[in-house]
């Protein structure tokens, strides 16, 4: 059996199933462990003020500075994320472009096959063999090549 961290996170992975949508005890952990987390932030970002107070005015200068290239980082990674999302957007519409092409082209092919069964002579008789049929398709469509 699992003991420590493992179980814990196996415990807590436990919460996110479908499962723990309907069952009010795993919500009340839930809810519960939101509050703690909640709680732990506010701690640590009262502990880093009082730690930067702490600092003199160069090891703040570079405490600020540090968390202007964090602040950056984050705005740059949040800017690539709704550029791929952007660009996402952009294959989706492109694929279904090229689907919707494919099956313009497939009924226009077959509007014609339906357009050329039709016209065929079917008081004709020998039409009805299939190496007939291919020729007749073959001389609609204007191909020079008999099939024997």
């Amino acid at each position: 059996m699992a003991s420590g961290p493992l179980r814990q996170a196996c415990s807590e992975m436990a919460y996110t199933s479908p499962f723990a949508a309907s069952n009010p005890s795993v919500q009340a952990r839930l809810t519960l462990l939101e509050k703690q987390f909640i709680l732990q932030r506010e701690q640590l970002s009262r502990q880093f003020e009082e730690q930067c107070r702490l600092l003199d005015n160069e090891q703040q200068a570079k405490v600020q500075e540090y968390l202007k290239i964090i602040l950056n980082q984050q705005q740059k990674d949040e800017a690539m994320e709704i550029k791929r999302k952007m660009n996402d957007d952009q294959m989706s519409k492109y694929k279904h472009k090229r689907k919707t092409e494919e099956i313009s082209r497939r009924v226009q092919f077959t509007s014609v096959v339906v357009a050329a069964v039709i016209e065929v002579p079917f008081m004709n008789s020998d039409i009805h063999r299939p190496q007939n049929f291919f020729n007749y398709l073959i001389r609609i469509f204007g191909i020079n090549k008999k099939i024997d």
